[in-house]
């Protein structure tokens, strides 16, 4: 997002998220998307923690995508790599729990 700093320039601040993928769409990312690549993602959080080397315990949040898209211009603005006649597949993960009731609608 932009924003005017107290002299009155410009700024681009960039925001960095946590993003994960599976199948297809992991091999996409992996290939095509680089550090500054604009992505539309689509998905749910999940705050995971573990134990660090210190015993101490650690937290992270992270988005497991649905929906993955490069916006930047380089694949053509093609969903997940595929071409816009082919449908992606979009298998959830098998601890995924994904319910009619999750849906906000």
């Amino acid at each position: 997002r932009s924003y005017k700093d107290k002299d009155g320039n410009w700024q681009e601040e960039t925001d960095w998220h946590r993003i994960v993928l599976w199948r297809r769409q992991a091999e996409v990312a992996k290939e095509y998307a680089r550090k500054g690549s604009r992505v539309y993602v689509e998905g749910r959080l999940q705050t995971r923690s573990w134990e660090d080397q210190n015993g101490q315990k650690r937290y992270t949040t992270e988005v497991v995508g649905f929906d993955f898209q490069l916006l930047d211009s380089q694949g053509g603005g093609m969903s997940s790599g595929m071409s816009d006649d082919s449908p992606a597949e979009m298998t959830p993960p098998a601890d995924m729990d994904v319910s009619p009731d999750d849906v906000p609608f």
